[in-house]
C-alpha cells in the first residue's frame, strides 16, 4: 500500500489531517517511524517552513511527505507570534497550551484592535522531488477571557472566537468547524495532488 508521512507529533493534527485526506493510503506518523530528529525552522514564512520541514522528513523517509506550519497573526501585535506562534515566549523550545495562552492575554491587555488571523500553509514533497503547497487563513479576534472548552494541542483556538457566531473556535459545532477550518481548505488542494500522482 501507498504509504505517506504525516510530518508531526501532535496527534490532535495527525488525526485531523488525515481525515480531511481521505485517499488510498497508509498513513504513517514520525513516531510510527521512530523519526526524532528535527530541521532548522528558519524560513521567513509558513510557506517557507512548511516545505523546510517536508523536504527534510521526505529525505530521512524516503516516502512522500505532507507537513504543515501555521499559527496565529495578531493585526495589532504587527503579526506575532506568525511563524514562531509555537515558540513565541522561548525560541529554544516549543512552549505549552497553558503558557501561550496567558502570554497571550498579557500581550493584548487594554489592546483595542483585537483582529487577528489563523493561517496554515501545508507542503506536500514526493521522494522523486515533486512539490506543492496550499495556503488558507481564517479570520477572527482575540477574546478577553479564555474558552470553556480546550483542545489540547491548540492553545490560540482557546481565545480566537468568531464574533457573526458568537462563538469560539473550540465551540464550533461539527458543521460549523467543517465550513471555517482553514486546514480543511488547504487539505482538500494536497488531496486532488495525491489523486493525479
Amino acid at each position: 500500500m501507498f504509504k505517506i508521512l504525516i510530518a508531526t507529533k501532535n496527534p490532535a493534527k495527525f488525526d485531523e489531517i488525515t481525515s480531511y485526506l481521505k485517499v488510498p493510503a497508509m498513513f504513517l506518523s514520525l513516531k510510527d517511524l521512530n523519526i526524532t530528529e528535527e530541521p532548522v525552522e528558519d524560513g521567513k514564512t509558513f510557506k517557507e517552513n512548511a516545505l523546510i520541514k517536508a523536504r527534510f522528513y521526505c529525505q530521512k523517509s524516503e516516502l512522500t511527505t505532507i507537513s504543515d506550519d501555521g499559527g496565529l497573526i495578531i493585526d495589532t501585535l504587527n503579526g506575532e507570534p506568525g511563524v514562531k506562534s509555537h515558540r513565541w515566549i522561548d525560541d529554544s523550545r516549543d512552549n505549552n497550551d497553558e503558557d501561550l495562552i496567558n502570554y497571550t492575554l498579557k500581550r493584548m491587555e487594554g489592546k483595542i484592535d483585537r483582529t487577528a488571523k489563523f493561517h496554515v500553509a501545508i507542503a506536500l514533497v514526493t521522494p522523486k522531488r515533486k512539490e506543492f503547497v496550499s495556503e488558507a487563513e481564517v479570520e477572527g479576534i482575540i477574546q478577553t477571557k479564555v474558552s470553556p472548552k480546550r483542545i489540547k494541542g491548540y492553545p490560540y483556538r482557546a481565545l480566537f472566537y468568531f464574533p457573526k457566531l458568537n462563538k469560539y473556535y473550540d465551540e464550533l459545532s461539527e458543521t460549523e468547524h467543517d465550513i471555517l477550518n482553514h486546514r480543511k481548505n488547504t487539505l482538500i488542494k494536497i488531496k486532488e495532488v495525491l489523486e493525479s500522482q
